[in-house]
C-alpha cells in the first residue's frame, strides 16, 4: 500500500523518514550524505555513517547547517556495500507513477516537475549491477542516462533545493510502499536489451520495404514515420512489448531534437 506523508510533519521528521524507507528498501543500515556547495561546486562527504549510531545526528546538524547557507543534500547507500535498490533521476511525475505502480518504492520531488525514484530489487545489487540495472530501466522508461553509475546521490526529503534556477523549493516525500513487488533484474536487463535490438536506427534495416506505409490523398508521409510505422509493425510481429515499441519511437523523435526535460 502507498504511504503519502502528512504535509504537517517537521523538516526534520520528513528527512528521518526518507532515511528510513531507504534503509527498509535496501536492507542496509549505513548512508553516505552528499553536501555540495551550489557556489563552488565542491563536495564534502559523511560517510559510511551508521543509520542506528550518533554519528547519523552530527552528520545531519551539519547538512542543515549548510542547507541553510548554501549547499544542496544528498543520500545514497554507502559503497561497498551490496544494496536491493536502484535509483531513476529527472522523471516527469507520471512517468514515476506508472513505473512506481505496484512495487515498493520510494518517490521524491526534487523541483518543480521533476522527481526521482528509488526501487527496491528482487536481490541485493553491487554497484556496478545497480549501474547494470539502472541503464536498462532508463532505456525502457527514460531519466537521466547521467545519474546511472550505480552509486548516484539521491537528493533527501526535507531539505531546499538551492540551484539557482529554482526558488528555493522544499525536495518533498511524495509517497512511499515497503511492501510493494520487487523489481525483476534479469526481466528489466533482458527487455531492454530487446528494445535496443528493435529501436529504429539509421536506414531501419531491420525491416522489409514492403511493408505497407500509411497514406491517405493529400497528405505527405515523412521518411521518418516511414521508419517509425515499418519498425513497429516488424516489433508486432516480433512479440516485442507494445510499451518498449512506444518508448523507443519517442527516444528516437528527441534523438531528433525534441524537448527534453531539465535536470532535478
Amino acid at each position: 500500500m502507498n504511504i503519502t506523508p502528512s504535509k504537517e510533519l517537521s523538516a526534520s521528521d520528513r528527512q528521518w523518514a526518507a532515511i528510513s524507507v531507504l534503509s527498509e528498501l535496501s536492507g542496509i543500515d549505513r548512508i553516505d550524505f552528499g553536501v555540495r556547495n551550489v557556489n563552488t561546486n565542491s563536495f564534502q562527504n559523511f560517510l559510511n555513517t551508521e543509520i542506528s549510531g550518533p554519528a547519523i545526528d552530527e552528520a545531519l546538524a551539519a547538512c542543515r547547517q549548510r542547507n541553510t547557507r548554501d549547499s544542496d543534500v544528498y543520500f545514497r547507500p554507502s559503497r561497498g556495500i551490496a544494496a536491493s535498490i536502484v535509483m531513476l533521476d529527472d522523471l516527469h511525475l507520471s512517468a514515476a507513477l506508472r513505473l512506481a505502480s505496484g512495487k515498493a518504492h520510494m518517490l521524491i520531488e526534487t523541483s518543480p516537475c521533476n522527481h526521482q525514484l528509488w526501487i527496491k530489487t528482487d536481490r541485493a545489487l553491487t554497484e556496478e549491477e545497480r549501474k547494470n540495472v539502472q541503464s536498462a530501466l532508463i532505456a525502457l522508461h527514460g531519466g537521466d542516462i547521467g545519474s546511472k553509475s550505480g552509486e548516484h546521490f539521491g537528493r533527501i526529503p526535507g531539505f531546499k533545493n538551492r540551484k539557482p534556477k529554482y526558488n528555493l523549493p522544499w525536495v518533498n516525500l511524495l509517497q512511499y510502499n515497503t511492501e510493494g513487488a520487487v523489481q525483476d533484474t534479469a526481466f528489466t536487463i533482458t527487455a531492454a536489451a530487446e528494445l535496443e535490438t528493435s529501436r529504429p536506427l539509421g536506414a531501419c534495416a531491420l525491416v522489409p520495404s514492403s511493408l505497407p506505409v500509411p497514406s491517405r490523398t493529400g497528405i505527405s508521409v515523412s521518411p521518418e514515420s516511414h521508419k517509425e510505422f515499418k519498425f513497429a509493425c516488424e516489433s508486432l510481429r516480433k512479440n516485442v512489448a507494445r510499451d518498449i515499441i512506444v518508448y523507443s519511437i519517442a527516444q528516437r523523435a528527441l534523438e531528433r531534437g525534441k524537448r527534453r526535460t531539465e535536470s532535478a
